[in-house]
């Protein structure tokens, strides 16, 4: 990998048995790139593929995601077609330890300022997609995220569902998205001057099950969430004049308890 100075790389990184994804947004004069690397003999991470910012992009790679079954793995390129904003799908080749490009996924209604793209998450057939500049009806920066379902016999990304729950401006909706198994996890730290706020949802009806505030006014609940097997982490990173703390929550009797 490239290692000059503020290349940032590792902003962004996502993981499974055997393979890891790196961004470095700043890498090539700030065009960005993602980094691949393969699990090898002794365990040691060797890497197989640089893949190159797209041709009109900047900070490529400041967010990814890579599915536990290793077939597929997404990248947010938030500031492409003026910040706008769009996803690319890498999978997997063939009999080959390397991964092609094979579908973008953008906003038909998408907004110069949406940010579609920010951070992204994937598991299965299903990809969430964060877009925390998008407007609403009032113009107001709300945010908003994406959920697109990987619909047989075409083997495509298609729109399932948009989610938007915040009403007050610059709640940034969307700037942490994770998803595994039963749960879809949505932070928009913005809430409430501030607040913060995450919300829970079913990942198979995207019903809503839980909302999580902020306990100050200035908590900076949601900046990062993240749900893995029966547990959601929440970041409340403005807690304790900026000290800090996590929530953690588990599905138990199909409730989340925190």
């Amino acid at each position: 990998s490239d290692t000059r100075t503020s290349n940032r790389f590792g902003q962004a990184l996502s993981m499974n048995q055997n393979y890891l994804v790196v961004g470095s947004p700043n890498v090539d004069s700030n065009r960005g790139a993602v980094y691949v690397f393969r699990k090898g003999s002794r365990n040691r991470w060797e890497e197989i593929q640089k893949i190159e910012a797209p041709n009109g992009t900047l900070h490529f790679g400041e967010s990814v995601s890579i599915c536990d079954d290793e077939s597929r793995f997404v990248v947010g390129d938030s500031r492409a077609h003026g910040n706008i904003g769009r996803v690319l799908v890498y999978e997997l080749m063939q009999g080959v330890p390397s991964f092609k490009h094979t579908q973008t996924l953008t906003l038909s209604n998408g907004r110069t300022g949406t940010r579609f793209g920010n951070d992204v998450a994937i598991y299965k057939d299903t990809i969430v997609v964060g877009a925390f500049g998008k407007r609403d009806q009032e113009n107001k920066i709300t945010g908003a995220a994406y959920l697109f379902k990987n619909v047989a016999p075409n083997d495509e990304y298609t729109m399932h569902a948009e989610l938007s729950k915040c009403v007050s401006h610059k709640a940034h909706f969307g700037t942490s998205v994770s998803i595994h198994r039963n749960a879809i996890v949505i932070g928009a730290p913005g809430y409430n001057s501030g607040q913060g706020i995450a919300f829970i949802y079913s990942t198979w009806s995207t019903k809503l099950r839980k909302t999580i505030k902020g306990s100050t006014p200035t908590s900076n609940l949601g900046a990062t969430v993240r749900t893995f097997g029966r547990h959601v982490v929440v970041a409340e990173s403005g807690l304790y004049n900026s000290s800090g703390a996590v929530r953690v929550y588990r599905y138990n009797n199909r409730m989340w308890d925190g």
